[in-house]
């Protein structure tokens, strides 16, 4: 046909015990759903669910997928680069399933005037549905930096609690600025992994 898949990524729903498979169509950059159910060597494919043309990303590093524990649903993030509607912003949400057919929810996050300064976008969730979005900030006038959306679903809206930088200098030293926070979690034997955000705040 005239579409172009690219970009596959998957996430399993532990609570639905499906696996959701994201896709775009690189002719129009439009993000595509499906579910699969999966049993030996048998898979049953659900519906495809189609984005409107400003649901869209233009490469696979500007979307990401993850299983949300809590709301028990797979979360997504997206930065909609060149659409009428949602131009230059980062939008989250939520793919609900009912057997294998897909319900998408979604709404704004994030809004910058050059969007295609971020890119290389990461979700995340520990075991309480606390949520990381990393995504790198390449702008070719300030010193490339890692930032850090950090946040809570509240029934299928992403709600950003914090917002955060992750810089470090190209100096000989690489040395931290003091202002910045800092991820480092350092394994300890025999002792319990800490939750990633008891640790970055």
């Amino acid at each position: 046909g005239n579409e172009y898949m690219r970009d596959a990524k998957l996430v399993y729903d532990t609570t639905a015990d499906k696996i959701v498979c994201c896709f775009r169509d690189s002719q129009n950059n439009k993000l595509k759903y499906v579910a699969f159910e999966v049993s030996g060597s048998n898979y049953a494919q659900g519906t495809l669910l189609t984005a409107s043309t400003d649901e869209s990303a233009g490469a696979e590093h500007l979307y990401s997928l993850a299983f949300i524990p809590g709301i028990n649903k797979v979360g997504f993030v997206y930065s909609a680069q060149n659409s009428s509607a949602y131009d230059q912003s980062f939008r989250a949400g939520t793919l609900s399933l009912s057997g294998t057919t897909i319900t998408k929810t979604e709404s704004e996050i994030l809004s910058h005037a050059n969007i295609n300064d971020y890119n290389y976008i990461e979700l995340r969730s520990d075991g309480s549905g606390n949520c990381l979005i990393a995504y790198d900030d390449d702008d070719s006038t300030l010193p490339d930096k890692i930032r850090a959306i950090v946040g809570t679903y509240s029934g299928n809206t992403f709600v950003p609690n914090v917002l955060s930088d992750f810089t470090i200098s190209s100096g000989p030293r690489d040395e931290i600025p003091l202002t910045e926070k800092v991820v480092a979690v350092v394994p300890i034997p025999n002792v319990p992994a800490p939750s990633i955000f008891s640790v970055l705040f």
